[in-house]
Formats: C-alpha cells, structure tokens, sequence
C-alpha cells in the first residue's frame, strides 16, 4: 500500500485536440466531492486495459499540503499477485514511477474568462511510469515513506511505527 496525492487544488494544465487548456479546482470542490473518489481503479500510464488494471485507490481524505494547497490523498493498493502488479511495485521501489494522474469530468463553468472545475467526478488513477510520460501534476506523487503506520504500534515490521516498509501488497469535460 502507498498514500498518494491523487488531485490537488489549483491551476490544471492539459492539452485538448491541440489547443492548451486550463482548468482551476477551487478547495471547496474537492472538499464537496470527496466522496466520488471513494474507490477508483489503479492502471497503468491511462491504459484502461485487464492487464493494465494494476490495484485500487481506497480511504480518500482532504489534506492541506507544505505549499498551502488543499489535496486528496488517498491508499493505492497494488496488486502485487500480477504480473504487472509486481513490475509496477519493483518500479516504485527503484524510483521509476513517482507520479500518479487522475481522470476526471467536471462541470466547468467560466468565470470572466477562467475555467472553474465543479462537481469534480475522477473516473481513474494511473501510476506514471517516468520512463514513458512525463507527470501533469508534479504534486502528485506516490509516497513511499510509509506513513500510513505512524500511529500504528501494532504492525509487524519491527520499526516501531516510523518504517519505510514495503508491505505485501497482495492482499462530460475529461481531464487527464
């Protein structure tokens, strides 16, 4: 399991049948809509393929990050019995992905002259392999510091609840 930063607050940059294009997610949106990421499936580099599919995304929270920004994180759960699982996990651990993306429709409304996301609905996450795209949102990341244990004096790893474990992980308008 890895906490990722799926969507942040802000200005959201991407390109449409060429022509670049920029949408703002306000905090209140996200905070709103926390409940559609309640579970979204985990592929690959946005290739919604069976084999791509690679885990789930679970336990959305609204945090406020360093930089002031307000974010969704959420618990990526790789599923590590696969294939394809396992390259990613073994790609994570060496620092080759350290991004993940989101898919989502919204409705956008102008507000003289700049884009508003509203009712923020994400579709899916990717993992990003850093060796094939580059990440749209440099915030975005994959921590693999857990963290998810701090509290936790109870899990096995032997490190006391500070680790940076490597769990079993077995167990309308799109934006992109």
């Amino acid at each position: 399991q890895f906490p990722i930063i799926a969507i942040s607050s802000g200005p959201h940059e991407y390109s449409e049948d060429d022509i670049e294009q920029k949408v703002y997610i306000e905090p209140t949106i996200l905070k709103e809509n926390i409940e559609s990421f309640k579970e979204l499936p985990i592929y690959l580099n946005h290739q919604r393929t069976p084999e791509d599919l690679i885990g789930m995304a679970t336990e959305p929270e609204v945090v406020e990050m360093e930089n002031g920004k307000t974010a969704v994180r959420m618990t990526a759960t790789i599923n590590g019995k696969t294939e394809r699982g396992n390259e990613v996990l073994e790609k994570v651990k060496e620092g080759d992905i350290t991004h993940v993306s989101i898919d989502w429709l919204s409705n956008d409304v102008d507000v003289m002259g700049d884009t508003f996301a509203m009712n923020v609905r994400p579709t899916e996450v990717s993992f990003i392999d850093n060796e094939k795209m580059d990440p749209v949102c440099k915030e975005c990341t994959i921590e693999t510091k857990c963290d998810l244990h701090v509290e936790d004096k109870s899990h096995n790893c032997g490190c006391g609840g500070k680790c940076e474990c490597t769990h079993d992980t077995t167990t309308e308008v799109e934006h992109m």
